[in-house]
C-alpha cells in the first residue's frame, strides 16, 4: 500500500538539540532509579524470595541495562549526526 501523494511531499523537520536529549535522558534514569529501589524493596521483603527473586532482579536489571544502553547509544548517535 502506497502512501497517498501528499503525505510524500510534506518535509517536517523537528530540531532537538542533543542537550535536550541528554537532560531527557538524565531524568529518566532517575525516575528508574528511584522505581528500581521501590520494586526491589517489595521483591525483597514482600517477594517469595530464592530463585524466583534472583531471576527477577537478574531480567529486570539486565533488561533495563539493554534499554539504557540504546537510549545512550540512540543520544550519541543523535549528537554525532547533529553536528
Amino acid at each position: 500500500m502506497t502512501p497517498p501523494a501528499i503525505l510524500s511531499t510534506i518535509n517536517i523537520q523537528i530540531a532537538v538539540s542533543p542537550f535536550f536529549l541528554f537532560v531527557v535522558g538524565a531524568l529518566v534514569i532517575a525516575g528508574w532509579l528511584v522505581f528500581t529501589v521501590i520494586i526491589r524493596y517489595h521483591w525483597k521483603n514482600y517477594g517469595t524470595g530464592g530463585m524466583q527473586l534472583f531471576a527477577m532482579n537478574f531480567l529486570y536489571i539486565s533488561g533495563s541495562a539493554a534499554l539504557a544502553g540504546l537510549m545512550i547509544l540512540s543520544a550519541v548517535l543523535y549528537l554525532i549526526s547533529a553536528q
